[in-house]
């Protein structure tokens, strides 16, 4: 079985993560005010439209 995977765009990060998320799956980022979390998403969103691929953020 293949598995497909969609690069953050944060190399470091990618790496950790074997290479990327796992295509159609669902991440879950949290922290405190001020940790990033908005600019990661931006970040990973920036890299997939780069690519043409269809990506989500979800923000509460």
């Amino acid at each position: 079985m293949v598995t497909t995977r969609i690069q953050t765009g944060i190399r470091g990060l990618d790496k950790l993560v074997e290479g990327g998320f796992l295509s159609n799956s669902v991440i879950l980022i949290s922290g405190s005010a001020g940790a990033g979390k908005t600019i990661f998403g931006m970040q990973f969103l920036k890299a997939g439209a780069e690519k043409k691929e269809d990506d989500n953020l979800t923000a509460l």
